[in-house]
């Protein structure tokens, strides 16, 4: 298993990246809130942050700022567990797979570091992806849709399930990948080249 080929301890990774991401991203939720309501009511999208901020409070108080907060922090705690886990626990075997392909293919360039820290990123920003996905789909459902607003987040998903299918909770992956798997090789490469 990947976890008998990894470090001892490698749980941390996983704790830390969940804890870390999921508490950053849901302090954060009402400006995330005031962002999306800017995106798609037109009558905020003309309004300072302060000002829409200030407008949705009025509409619907001060909890209205909190819209989508359970799917963002529990989106986030398994999108930075596995974001921050799962590149950790495959550096080992990446390290050895470049190594390997180098010797079999005789190109020693390919026995890199770096190389191996992208397939890492890639890896580990492709799995966060496909776990956060459904989690901000539904976030934005509830924050931008007046309907899913006054529903619970369990209810919302599973009446957009019943309405539209899996795909209402898939259909923003291919966008989030090409985001964030960059953001992933970028950040995790570049701290560990840094750092070490």
């Amino acid at each position: 298993s990947v976890l008998k080929l990894s470090p001892s301890g490698c749980w941390r990774y996983y704790l830390a990246g969940g804890i870390c991401a999921s508490t950053s991203h849901a302090l954060t939720t009402p400006i995330d809130v005031v962002k999306t309501r800017q995106q798609v009511d037109p009558w905020l999208e003309e309004k300072s942050m302060f000002e829409a901020t200030l407008a949705i409070i009025k509409q619907g108080g001060p909890l209205a700022l909190l819209a989508g907060l359970g799917p963002t922090a529990l989106g986030y705690l398994i999108e930075g567990s596995v974001k921050f886990g799962t590149y950790e626990v495959t550096k080992p075997a990446t390290l050895r797979f470049v190594a390997s392909m180098a010797s079999f293919l005789s190109l020693p360039a390919l026995d890199s570091k770096i190389l191996s820290l992208v397939i890492c990123g890639i890896i580990s920003g492709t799995a966060a992806s496909v776990m956060l996905s459904p989690m901000e789909a539904l976030r934005i459902r509830i924050v931008s849709d007046a309907e899913f607003s006054e529903m619970s987040s369990l209810k919302a998903a599973i009446t957009m399930l019943k309405r539209e299918g899996i795909r209402s909770l898939t259909k923003g992956l291919p966008a989030m990948m090409f985001k964030q798997v960059p953001y992933t090789i970028t950040k995790n490469v570049s701290f560990d080249l840094f750092t070490t």
